[in-house]
């Protein structure tokens, strides 16, 4: 008999889980079923020209046939929840897996990949899709460790290696078995903290569905392993920004075991970037209040949040439900927390920009970020919130303020929106994933610390349409903002 190719294994698969006979499949695709039992057995793959129409054909067959838990279990194997989506999931796993095989059949005469691969040299297009394995549109359970020198490759190419994509976050879907341990190296060579500290946000965006970590570790340098525990590993050497050398790809237990167990002992907790942590712990342990009292402030806010609520609407808010675990306790810190915000912007010294679209999303839709809790304010909360806000901004001249009109890198293609707070002791980021719930991570390194300060410090200083300085043009916007809540109906 000859070998099964990934695509003929990856039929069989769903065939199975859907207890499906190669005569229903023959029959809903009107082929002879002897063509059926050739793919299954690895002789042959569908034609070019009809693949597609025999894709989605078969992906259509395996849902309609899905039921009960052999269902619930395949759909939790691609992160979905819905037949359409599931269908859709199916079809892409399908395509990948031909593909692969079609190209192989090109390239070596066989269906069959040999199990460990070599290449001298590869352009990065090619390194990320060989990246790619179909293991990786199963995310039931995954186990992921890499290093890689990511901050040395180009930055196109960088989100490919990475996977970044809202799909999942807009489903507002969370993986909790998905693990992805990553270490980069942010101290040696040439590094641009501005799009570096974009592609990070970006990163940590994206993997707050998962279980992401980052971590810094010279050791990345010029290197790439990305494996898979218990499926594959690929590794190669960076050439340049766009290229690999000595490039390995193995799905031999051997070899693909030692590459993991290589980056995996690079990621430990003295060189994590991040601590991921829930706002009812940060309030609770008093590093909440504790970066208020801290000198140095910088705050950037992609999205308005609990620091501008006058004080007869925070009481409302809290009135309304929204402390942490036991109402009594937490309602008494929040209202701590508060008096102490007031005074800090109301008396100190700090540096504050603000989007616009931050502006402009409050009003329209009335979204805040309380506490990270949302909450949606009515039309009348929303102009107190900015009223008050423009009060403090007008009577403290001690706060310097800016405002960002614009996205601060065109050439990205996902949302750079952070909210993000600086000091001297406690710095931390609030990324905007659509869920407030895994978005808060504290800086837990001094390297990441550096390089989200030059950020800052490099876009406070842009000139141009990015940046708003004038005082009066920023508390001119926000009074803009508040006409048009005048005329807007609740």
């Amino acid at each position: 008999m000859d070998e099964k190719n990934r695509f003929s294994l990856l039929v069989e698969q769903l065939m199975s889980a859907a207890n499906l006979k190669n005569t229903v499949i023959a029959q809903a695709l009107q082929y002879d079923v002897s063509y059926i039992s050739k793919w299954l057995n690895g002789r042959s793959i569908p034609a070019r020209k009809s693949a597609d129409e025999i894709l989605l054909g078969i992906s259509h067959c395996v849902v309609e046939e899905l039921t009960g838990d052999n269902l619930e279990n395949v759909c939790q194997d691609y992160g979905v929840n819905s037949s359409e989506d599931l269908e859709q999931a199916i079809y892409d796993n399908l395509k990948i897996e031909y593909e692969y095989v079609s190209n192989l059949k090109a390239s070596i005469g066989s269906y069959v990949a040999p199990k460990t691969s070599y290449y001298a040299f590869l352009p990065m297009p090619e390194f990320v899709s060989k990246m790619q394995h179909p293991a990786l549109r199963k995310v039931k359970s995954l186990d992921v460790v890499a290093s890689m020198d990511i901050l040395s490759v180009n930055r196109e190419y960088r989100l490919m290696m990475m996977q970044i994509d809202e799909r999942y976050m807009r489903r507002g879907m969370d993986f909790p078995k998905v693990h992805f341990s990553l270490a980069i190296d942010l101290e040696i060579g040439e590094h641009d903290c501005f799009h570096d500290c974009i592609f990070l946000v970006n990163a940590l965006t994206s993997g707050s569905h998962i279980n992401l970590d980052l971590y810094g570790c010279s050791q990345s340098y010029g290197k790439i392993i990305f494996a898979v525990k218990d499926t594959y590993a690929i590794s190669g050497m960076l050439f340049d920004k766009n290229s690999c050398v000595a490039v390995m790809i193995s799905e031999e237990e051997e070899i693909r075991q030692a590459l993991y167990e290589k980056a995996k002992a690079l990621c430990v907790r003295e060189r994590l970037l991040f601590r991921r942590t829930p706002m009812q712990e940060m309030i609770a342990d008093d590093r909440y209040t504790q970066s208020l009292l801290s000198p140095n402030i910088r705050m950037l806010l992609g999205r308005m949040q609990e620091y501008f609520l006058p004080p007869g609407l925070f009481d409302e808010i809290i009135s309304q439900g929204y402390v942490f675990g036991n109402p009594d306790q937490y309602a008494l810190k929040l209202k701590k927390i508060y008096e102490l915000t007031q005074n800090l912007l109301n008396k100190s010294k700090l540096k504050l920009m603000i989007s616009e679209s931050a502006l402009f999303s409050l009003s329209i839709s009335g979204e805040l970020d309380f506490f990270n809790q949302k909450v949606i304010l009515t039309v009348d909360q929303r102009m107190e919130y900015l009223k008050h806000m423009l009060s403090i901004i007008e009577n403290n001249q001690d706060i310097q303020i800016k405002m960002v009109c614009r996205n601060f890198a065109s050439d990205y293609h996902y949302r750079v929106n952070p909210c993000l707070f600086l000091s001297d002791r406690i710095s931390y980021i609030r990324v905007e994933n659509e869920k407030y719930s895994n978005n808060l991570m504290v800086f837990n390194h001094v390297s990441v610390k550096k390089s989200f300060d030059c950020f800052y410090e490099q876009i406070w200083s842009e000139e141009g349409d990015i940046i708003v300085d004038d005082r009066i043009q920023v508390c001119n916007s926000i009074r803009h903002v508040i006409q048009g809540l005048q005329i807007m109906p609740e």
